[in-house]
């Protein structure tokens, strides 16, 4: 963990969606160590992520990171870490991954107003319509 000085002077972070953003979720979930194929572009965006100084983190619900970084590495994804990342505040200790920019097939932006964000829930579907 890293004091809140040395937490400013990281490179800027983006966590990534596993499933629905790197590896296709079209059929849903059929277990931990059970991968849909590699969704187009995934590969090439993670390396631009990469090259433009971004500290790129995958992250996922699956708890299995060993299997996760076998499937990455297998097919050439560009990355730095999952689930995870050296810069987290002293006093953090949920789960979820501090970023500057989150990469989610299940996420709305929040702009303010919580009658338009009801009304986009209601109505949300994931590009792969799930």
């Amino acid at each position: 963990m890293v004091d809140r000085i040395e937490y400013r002077k990281r490179p800027k972070i983006v966590c990534v969606d596993l499933d629905g953003c790197i590896s296709s979720y079209r059929k849903g979930w059929l277990g931990i160590g059970t991968f849909g194929e590699p969704i187009p572009g995934a590969k090439e965006g993670l390396r631009k992520l990469n090259d433009l100084g971004y500290y790129v983190v995958v992250y996922t619900v699956r708890g299995d990171i060993e299997k996760i970084k076998v499937w990455l590495d297998r097919h050439g994804m560009v990355y730095d870490s999952v689930n995870w990342h050296p810069w987290k505040y002293p006093d953090e200790d949920g789960r979820k991954v501090g970023a500057d920019v989150y990469v989610c097939d299940r996420s709305l932006t929040f702009r303010g107003d919580w009658v338009s964000t009801v009304r986009e829930v209601k109505r949300f579907k994931t590009w792969e319509g799930i």
